[in-house]
């Protein structure tokens, strides 16, 4: 019994140790999604995540840390028809994405920029404008790479991020009656609040 109470105590205080640091983000923010064919112009969407960000090292002697980002983003992904075969819909698809970034922050006296980046994956979680023509079906998973850069102040911060899928986000039809495969690649501004004692 002493045993099990000092190993549950250890867990405990190791577990309150790991989060001690950690920071809660909260963004919600505009994006705006293409595809490299048949939605290949801009489409107009939002994106809302939340992100747990905790440091990884300091630097001696400098304002400098690194730090590892575990996300939960909601996105939409897809875009507008360029083609003047087809009619003029637009097609968005809504994923749940989750990165899992490292990044690097450098603090000034009032505020910080900081750049994260690295791989992600997402999960289709619903369907909005869909153009049923040039659209033939979509993928369930996606996988890519992302990144973000920004500026701290405080508890808000805003950022600029690109995310590149490496998978397809869908198959569709184009102009001259061809199956081929969609890669989404979508941009986004978000202005996130964050809680939490870490960076």
């Amino acid at each position: 019994m002493v045993a099990l109470s000092v190993l549950s105590t250890s867990a405990q205080c190791g577990f309150k140790g790991f989060i001690s640091d950690m920071t809660i983000d909260l963004s919600v923010g505009l994006s705006w999604a293409r595809c490299n064919k048949v939605f290949a112009d801009q489409k107009l969407g939002f994106t809302a995540g939340l992100d747990f960000t905790k440091p990884i090292t300091t630097f001696h002697g400098s304002p400098s840390t690194l730090y590892g980002l575990l996300g939960f983003q909601v996105v939409q992904k897809g875009g507008k028809i360029t083609d003047n075969a087809l009619d003029g819909r637009d097609m968005l698809s809504t994923h749940i994405a989750i990165p899992l970034h490292v990044g690097y922050r450098y603090s000034f006296s009032k505020c910080s920029l900081f750049v994260h980046a690295g791989p992600y994956v997402s999960f289709k979680a619903g369907e909005g404008e869909m153009n049923d023509r040039a659209l033939k079906s979509l993928a369930s998973t996606e996988f890519g790479l992302s990144g973000d850069i920004g500026i701290k102040f405080r508890r808000f911060q805003l950022s600029y991020g690109l995310d590149f899928g490496l998978t397809k986000v869908g198959t569709g039809i184009d102009g001259n009656d061809n199956l081929v495969n969609m890669k989404s690649n979508t941009g986004h501004v978000k202005l996130t609040w964050s809680f939490g004692k870490g960076r």
